[in-house]
């Protein structure tokens, strides 16, 4: 489940499925559970990587200016490794605020 949930999500829908069978498993599970493990073996020595030498993380975050009626601000922020988006969010921020820069102070928060 480590493994699954921290470093290799690909594998996660197959751990979830296995895991309810884990009080009764029969030999179809336990060759998925093979297949698992083999295919853990041969990606080990792979791993993604953005750019060459010059790894640089660089990271925005923003909260909208627009209040609208529900005073929640929306908040966006983004994890950019040379010129390629890695991980971005955009959602209502869960604070009531009364002002932009009270939105934006939480947003760096």
């Amino acid at each position: 489940m480590y493994a699954a949930l921290g470093i290799y999500p690909d594998i996660a829908y197959s751990v979830q499925i296995l895991s309810k069978f884990s009080k009764n498993p029969r030999e179809i599970h336990w060759k998925v559970i093979k297949w698992v493990f083999c295919y853990l073996k041969g990606i080990q020595d792979l791993w993604l990587t953005y750019g060459g030498a010059g790894k640089k993380l660089i990271g925005f975050a923003d909260a909208d200016s627009n209040m609208a009626k529900n005073c929640h601000a929306i908040l966006r922020y983004a994890f950019i490794i040379n010129s390629s988006v890695i991980f971005w969010s955009a959602n209502h921020q869960e604070l009531v605020t009364l002002s932009i820069t009270e939105s934006k102070y939480i947003s760096i928060i």
